[in-house]
């Protein structure tokens, strides 16, 4: 709302000062009137709609604090939950505190992943109302029935498009291996695999990226989703680009006459460039 209010502003200042005489010092200044604002009414929204902005704030970060606080002691308080049902020998195995660091480092990952999903719904949230609202009232009723269907379409082209792509998990014990199996319904969530396989100490499989995080490993098989020779070419075209950039430079600096003669900011942008190659 705030660049509407500051371009009625400036149309406003404009219509003053080139058709002068057109507006009074009443209409101006003090006009309440939906139809034509003035200064005074433009401020005042101004300010209305910063208010209404910090307290849209304060709500979002209530309500965030409310569902971190409340997902993140259901995680928490689950995975005690099953450490406790371990043999006691497999618990007493783990090293002191080990569990628990583990459990307190799923719950603060998991804050910020909700705390980042919540900024980007919200701020999607308002800008939608705002379509809906003022679209529709002031431009033209079809443009937030246009906006839904290209939403929906967007949505569909994408799914059809996009790749899912498999997911392999090797844990390294079996203590590990057991939270993942528990875990598993949050994992298939968030990261929407077409498969997702789970075991103790899987093999690497050829052509995958892999991830390595605390107590397991993590492989997604790219084979299907990208030519691997096409980017193995790709690769060796750029290292040969900056290799032929190296030695290009390595000649310049090795050139006592361009050392001598060139300016000192020349120099030293090519010797920054040799370090950072």
């Amino acid at each position: 709302m705030d660049p509407i209010i500051f371009g009625k502003l400036v149309n406003l200042a404009n219509e003053n000062v080139f058709n002068s005489g057109s507006l009074t010092k009443e209409e101006f200044f003090w006009s309440f009137s939906w139809s034509s604002p003035g200064v005074m009414m433009l401020l005042l929204m101004s300010v209305g709609v910063a208010l209404v902005s910090r307290l849209a704030k304060n709500f979002q970060d209530y309500f965030l604090n409310v569902i971190v606080q409340k997902f993140g002691a259901k995680i928490f308080t689950d995975g005690l939950k099953h450490a406790m049902k371990l043999p006691y020998q497999e618990f007493e195995d783990q090293r002191s505190g080990e569990t628990l660091s583990i459990l307190n480092k799923v719950r603060s990952d998991t804050a910020r992943f909700i705390n980042y999903i919540i900024n980007v719904l919200f701020g999607i949230v308002v800008g939608i109302l705002f379509v809906c609202v003022y679209a529709g009232t002031y431009i033209h009723w079809a443009v937030p029935i246009v906006y839904f269907v290209g939403i929906i379409i967007l949505t569909w082209l994408t799914n059809i498009l996009s790749k899912k792509i498999k997911m392999i998990i090797s844990a390294h014990d079996d203590n590990t291996l057991q939270t993942l199996k528990m875990n598993q319904s949050y994992i298939e969530r968030f990261c929407n695999p077409e498969t997702l396989q789970i075991a103790l100490n899987v093999d690497s499989p050829e052509k995958a990226m892999t991830a390595v995080v605390s107590g397991a490993e993590i492989y997604l098989p790219l084979e299907g989703l990208i030519d691997i020779e096409e980017e193995i070419a790709r690769l060796e075209k750029e290292l040969e680009k900056l290799n032929k950039e190296v030695e290009r430079v390595e000649k310049k600096l090795s050139n006592e006459n361009f050392v001598s003669k060139a300016p000192k900011a020349v120099v030293e942008a090519e010797r920054e460039k040799h370090r950072v190659s």
